[in-house]
């Protein structure tokens, strides 16, 4: 178990490699029961992640052509793509995976062939989400449990089908079952993986819950590319030190971190598991809203945990860097960059101003309603000492535009209606915006600055996902909200 406590002070994001497009770390690996095997044969082409990752984690491989002749028994056999899974195939397979041995086959399987593969002595098989977006592929994961029905590989005979391993229909992986083991977690409650394939910064979050209203469960995250453990990393730190400087808040806002650990070559936090609903689902996205006004608070609260003054000039340097990138990606028009720089400005006459601890993606969808009390999760972005508002900011917009979807606006038009014309969600969202502004201690020429340099500072941190030439959301909405800076709804939201 690794324990960390000091988080990481805020500096602007540098350019990420997070893009669809860059080779991704085989997420199939989260489905076998030992996610780091010792000897490994690997048959076709397959991604070259899978050679990044056998070489992170040891193994002994051997690379052949197509599936024929002795290889020796084998913990782990990857069939790639190019692989026709015949007859010949299934019992070279039966041959060379060893005993409690694996294989990773791309799928879909037809019924012929999961046939073939119990009677080989295959168990069932975990599928890979199909539904996965760009460069995901479909397959199954199936592991050795018994000899071939037949005793001779060379003439498999149909036996029943291997049913899927979904769900609380079979136990999970090993390596999850060993963390739920960890944590006192009862295996005969339902479990589940979840492994979303966008982008390789995605975690992969493993779900144990309890077998009884009030027993042990546990959420698993995990990178599917270890080029991001540090974000699952951060997310401990950053949940062990709010537990630290304000256990009261981190009591009632956010899940405990109950361990940290390495599968399959890949860094996991384990927390204590929040059963819930999620915020949009049990918010009625009113403006009368209970729960938002509980969001917001959770927002303040954040902020008001562990708060530190920092020259202005400091702060506004970083920011300087920030509009840098955000001229070079979004090509904004001469108003907007000097409007820019001016908020910076303000900033950096300031002698100090107040920094504090910034959760960085406090969006609706990473909010938890739990016995009627809003809980935020995913802490991976978190930072010490870093720009105040932003947080708030980035939950107002959210809510403002669910709420016009709602009604049946688009994105644009709710954000002209709740942030730049005004309405009565404005009013609500003003009233967050004062007292946030009241228990950290800034006026608002300096929450201006603060809110519209917060979108520079987003929409470069999408530009850097999303690659060159794609304009995102938040490159044009930070120069939109920039000229209507004077518009009554933003008036009256920032308190100008």
């Amino acid at each position: 178990m690794t324990v960390t406590s000091e988080l990481r002070r805020w500096t602007p994001d540098p350019p990420g490699d997070n893009q669809p497009t860059l080779v991704r770390w085989p997420r199939w690996r989260l489905l076998l029961d030992d996610p780091t095997p010792e000897r490994v044969v690997v048959v076709g082409t397959v991604d070259p992640g899978v050679e990044r990752w056998l070489d992170a984690v040891g193994a002994r491989t051997r690379w052949i052509g197509e599936p024929h002749g002795l290889t020796g028994p084998a913990d782990l056999v990857v069939l790639g793509p190019d692989v026709a899974l015949d007859a010949r195939a299934l019992v070279w397979l039966a041959r060379t995976c060893g005993e409690h041995g694996a294989a990773w086959l791309p799928g879909p399987l037809s019924r012929r062939q999961a046939h073939a593969l119990a009677a080989a002595g295959f168990g069932p098989g975990l599928a890979l989400d199909p539904g996965a977006r760009r460069r995901a592929p479909t397959g199954v994961v199936v592991t050795r449990q018994r000899p071939p029905q037949t005793g001779r590989p060379s003439r498999l005979r149909p036996g029943p089908p291997a049913a899927p391993r979904q769900g609380t229909s079979s136990p999970p992986p090993g390596w999850l079952a060993d963390v739920g083991a960890g944590v006192g977690w009862d295996p005969r409650g339902p479990w589940s993986l979840a492994l979303p394939g966008a982008y390789p910064s995605q975690k992969a979050v493993g779900l144990l819950r309890p077998a009884t209203a009030g027993g042990p469960g546990a959420v698993v995250k995990l990178a599917q590319d270890p080029r991001f453990d540090d974000r699952v990393r951060n997310e401990a730190v950053a949940l062990r030190a709010l537990a630290a400087a304000d256990p009261r808040f981190a009591a009632d806002r956010v899940p405990a971190v109950l361990g940290e650990v390495v599968v399959g070559g890949a860094a996991a936090v384990v927390e204590e598991g929040l059963w819930g609903r999620p915020f949009l689902a049990a918010s009625t996205l009113r403006p009368d809203c209970p729960l938002a006004a509980d969001a917001a608070a959770a927002a303040t609260a954040l902020a008001a945990v562990r708060p530190v003054a920092v020259p202005g000039a400091r702060l506004a340097a970083q920011l300087d860097a920030v509009v840098d990138r955000f001229v070079a990606a979004h090509h904004p028009s001469t108003g907007v960059a000097v409007q820019l720089a001016e908020q910076v400005a303000v900033i950096a006459a300031r002698p100090t101003v107040p920094a504090v601890v910034v959760h960085g993606d406090l969006g609706t969808w990473n909010l938890l309603v739990v016995d009627g009390r809003v809980r935020i999760l995913d802490w991976e972005s978190a930072a010490a000492a870093g720009p105040p508002l932003w947080d708030l900011a980035h939950l107002a917009r959210s809510w403002a535009v669910r709420a016009g979807r709602r009604r049946g606006l688009t994105r644009d038009r709710a954000i002209t209606r709740h942030l730049v014309d005004g309405s009565p969600l404005t009013d609500v969202l003003a009233a967050w915006f004062a007292t946030y502004r009241a228990r950290v201690g800034i006026d608002p020429v300096l929450g201006e600055a603060l809110f519209h340099t917060g979108w520079a500072h987003r929409a470069v941190k999408e530009a850097a996902r999303l690659g060159p030439g794609a304009p995102g959301h938040y490159g044009p909405l930070c120069a939109r909200l920039l000229a209507a800076r004077h518009a009554p709804g933003l008036r009256r939201l920032l308190g100008t």
